[in-house]
């Protein structure tokens, strides 16, 4: 059995862009943009529904980190942990080509018997990249209490520096999904009140249809994990800003829009609201805009400063997984967010 060593307080943060950028979007000064995009977006190219090869990916999060007017909204680069052989074989050339160390997260799925053996590749390129978080997915197979205290002790592997990884922990879909995440929030939150304060949360908004959860269930997470100050994380489905129907067919649930989810999470973190005010933010379609002004938002008879949204991304809702960087952007500047 794995059993949890004590170690010091690890603080989580939000996984910046690079540590050596101020992370200013440079085409606007506006405060609220910033607080609201700055490293949103995780870049997941190779998984599903743009499934590019891995080095057509690569070279998209290059160009992306490239850009000036781009960059601050990029997060990390979302991988599987093979990856990274591939990543030993790439020439010294192409990393003095990057722009920075490259910035990973990492998607580790159960089982984790060969947990040690990304040490060796993270060894030959420890000054070419930085994990900065692990996405996890729950083993169903084991109790909830037994799984935080192996992943903690197992994500050890990839502290670079003496920093550790943050951790997002995403119970996978199946009839006892929600007991398993009752059950799951209840243990992050041990943890997190013992000093382990890098460990949060990871919800699927989509990826296909069986996996798009429902607007009570988003705002049910969004109240547990608000009120037992844990961080989160979202994945899949997010293209979008607003809520929008999924096809003509009325029975099928819609698509979340990623404006509506970090809004509603603004609220359950920093407003304490009730779960009928967030299922109504979850569920507003784009009949009704937001204003963005300089130093706040206002939406819904709702309104959030700058500065209370910058604190909140920093230390509770960090980022979203996007197969395209692109397309989420695009809308925002079309919105003249951007």
């Amino acid at each position: 059995m794995v059993v949890l060593r004590r170690q010091s307080i690890l603080r989580f943060t939000l996984p910046q862009a690079g540590e050596e950028d101020t992370l200013v979007n440079p085409s606007s000064p506006q405060p609220t943009s910033q607080a609201l995009f700055s490293g949103l977006i995780d870049y997941a190219g190779m998984f599903p529904p743009a499934s590019l090869s891995f080095d057509e990916a690569l070279i998209n999060f290059n160009c992306y980190q490239r850009s000036s007017h781009e960059r601050w909204i990029l997060g990390k680069f979302i991988l599987l942990p093979s990856h990274l052989d591939q990543l030993v074989h790439k020439e010294d050339s192409f990393f003095s080509s990057l722009y920075k160390p490259l910035q990973l997260s990492l998607v580790i799925k159960p089982p984790f018997d060969d947990f040690v053996r990304f040490s060796a590749p993270l060894a030959t390129l420890k000054e070419k990249l930085r994990v900065q978080s692990l996405e996890v997915l729950l083993d169903q197979s084991i109790p909830v209490e037994y799984f935080l205290s192996s992943i903690l002790n197992l994500s050890t592997i990839f502290y670079h520096e003496n920093r550790a990884p943050n951790i997002f922990i995403e119970v996978p879909h199946s009839p006892e999904e929600e007991k398993l995440t009752c059950q799951l929030l209840d243990g992050i939150a041990q943890h997190l009140n013992q000093g382990f304060s890098r460990v949060g949360f990871k919800l699927r908004c989509g990826g296909a249809p069986h996996l798009i959860p429902n607007p009570q269930r988003v705002a049910s997470v969004l109240k547990e994990c608000a009120s037992r100050s844990i961080p989160i994380k979202f994945t899949a489905g997010l293209h979008q800003p607003f809520c929008h129907a999924a096809s003509l067919d009325p029975s099928l649930l819609e698509h979340h829009g990623y404006f509506n989810i970090f809004f509603a999470a603004f609220l359950a973190y920093g407003r304490n609201s009730d779960q009928s005010e967030l299922l109504t933010v979850i569920t507003q379609k784009n009949s009704i805009l937001p204003s963005l002004l300089d130093d706040k938002i206002e939406w819904l008879g709702h309104t959030i400063s700058a500065i209370e949204i910058a604190h909140i991304r920093s230390t509770r809702v960090t980022s979203f997984g996007s197969c395209s960087f692109n397309e989420p952007i695009e809308e925002a500047r079309k919105l003249l967010w951007l």
